[in-house]
């Protein structure tokens, strides 16, 4: 089983994390009898990796390699993948993609986990289709289009996302990073002299391979992390040292990457939520009461505009799927219709209905001239909804010439390439 949070230990070898829970390789562990069967077993699948290299110092993509080095060291006859190209390169999916058929080719029994209908039809002999925990199709796969798929999965037909307007003239700049530098404080991740301007009415894209400082520039526009040097900016005002209640009050909203830890508390209700953002403002308190009935009117509210469920304001909101549980995010953070969005990675584990659901909610918030600063790692989803792409690698940003550029020329500059 390879997970789709990689498991392995950073400050360990590539050897050594290969051996643990290993009993055939003896009792004594031989780093260079480890060391040969990796790299034997690397170069029969066309899947390399350094034996001593520390997992600390390679790419998200190498440490994919590891992973699955490492579940099929032991002659498995069956390998699972839990969305294996989250946080790959499209070239790093491509070398994946071909040694899977090689290790299907030499008798090897794969299940492919993933929510990417293109790569399900590209690499996949059959198709088994879930929808609420209960198997809704199985069949070929070269016998079910994307469109049917996408069916399958959400019940019904399933709207094409809304693209861009290529045709709105630029607007003003609405937040603008100049030299920031910053650090994650429980992380070894970082960002060096960054400086990008999202402009009204906008989607800046933020492309990269995760790990090279993408939750640090979330966090710093956010207001979550102070930065070490540089000014930000919003609506030329410098917010660089003010919280992140101050600047969701002048118009700044964050959809977090992590719905569960980051923006939402499971434990209470959706009303209380809904009120996160609120609680000290009039008519839901007064002189530090809550007013109860107030807060219930505006939840029913957001929950019904927003389509959320159940939508009942008593239920608790660890208890809703993932896509009502990111609607509720969405309820309270687009509330009062922000000028500036920072999103991370907003539909990581959605449907494609509830995927649909939060692009067209975006785009129409950048219609109504909203600033929207989209840190994403699927590249088919940033293409369609992103004016200009920029790409994070190690900490740095590069600019790109999307979108008079290639996947192809964006996912070299990911791997520290020149355009």
């Amino acid at each position: 089983m390879v997970h789709q949070p990689l498991i392995l230990v950073p400050t360990l070898t590539v050897a050594e994390n290969c051996a643990i829970g290993r009993r055939d390789w003896g009792w004594r562990f031989d780093p260079a009898r480890v060391a040969g069967q990796i790299q034997e077993l690397g170069n029969r699948i066309g899947l390399h990796v350094e034996p001593t290299a520390r997992i600390e110092s390679l790419s998200v993509g190498e440490r994919q390699r590891v992973e699955i080095i490492r579940a099929l060291s032991g002659d498995s006859s069956v390998l699972i993948l839990d969305e294996p190209t989250a946080v790959l390169t499209p070239q790093e999916t491509e070398q994946l993609f071909k040694a899977l058929t090689k290790l299907r080719d030499d008798g090897l029994a794969i299940v492919f986990i993933s929510h990417k209908l293109d790569e399900v039809e590209q690499v996949c002999d059959e198709v088994t289709i879930l929808r609420r925990g209960r198997v809704v199709h199985q069949g070929v796969a070269a016998a079910l289009g994307r469109d049917d798929m996408a069916r399958h999965m959400v019940g019904s037909e399933v709207p094409a996302l809304s693209s861009r307007d290529t045709s709105k003239p630029e607007g003003p700049i609405r937040l603008e990073l100049s030299g920031i530098s910053a650090e994650s404080p429980v992380a070894q991740r970082r960002i060096r002299n960054l400086s990008l301007v999202v402009r009204s009415g906008e989607v800046l894209g933020i492309a990269g391979v995760e790990g090279n400082g993408q939750d640090v520039l979330a966090a710093v526009v956010a207001g979550v992390i102070q930065p070490g040097m540089g000014v930000i900016t919003f609506d030329d005002n410098d917010v660089t040292r003010m919280g992140v209640r101050q600047r969701y009050q002048r118009g700044l909203a964050n959809i977090a990457e992590d719905r569960i830890t980051q923006s939402l508390v499971p434990e209470m209700t959706l009303a209380d939520n809904l009120m996160l953002r609120h609680h000290r403002n009039a008519p839901f308190s007064r002189f530090g009461w809550m007013n109860r009935h107030q807060i219930g009117e505006h939840a029913n509210d957001r929950l019904s505009a927003f389509n959320i469920q159940p939508s009942d304001v008593n239920a608790m909101a660890g208890q809703l799927s993932g896509g009502n549980q990111q609607k509720l995010v969405l309820a309270r953070e687009l509330d009062g219709s922000p000028r500036c969005i920072v999103a991370h990675n907003p539909v990581r584990g959605l449907d494609v209905a509830a995927t649909r659901f939060v692009f067209d909610q975006l785009l129409e918030q950048r219609r109504r001239g909203a600033a929207i600063l989209l840190i994403h790692s699927d590249l088919d989803e940033l293409f369609t909804v992103a004016d200009r792409i920029m790409v994070l690698y190690r900490g740095e940003l590069h600019e790109t010439r999307w979108p008079d550029c290639d996947r192809d020329e964006i996912g070299r500059l990911m791997l520290g390439g020149v355009s």
